[in-house]
């Protein structure tokens, strides 16, 4: 990982860089991660949609 993404990585909410680093999933940009965290961040949000 650069040091844009880890800067970046640095700035997400606890409970998302939580389930990137669970995931395992791979990334080397901040371009890559910012994709990942929306995708993370998306799924999280359906998640409490169905819920309700």
């Amino acid at each position: 990982m650069n040091s844009e993404a880890q800067a970046f990585f640095d700035t997400l909410p606890k409970w998302l860089r939580e389930e990137i680093l669970q995931s395992g999933v791979q990334y080397n940009t901040r371009n890559e991660l910012e994709e990942i965290a929306r995708n993370f961040a998306a799924g999280n949000e359906g998640q409490k949609e169905s819920k309700e």
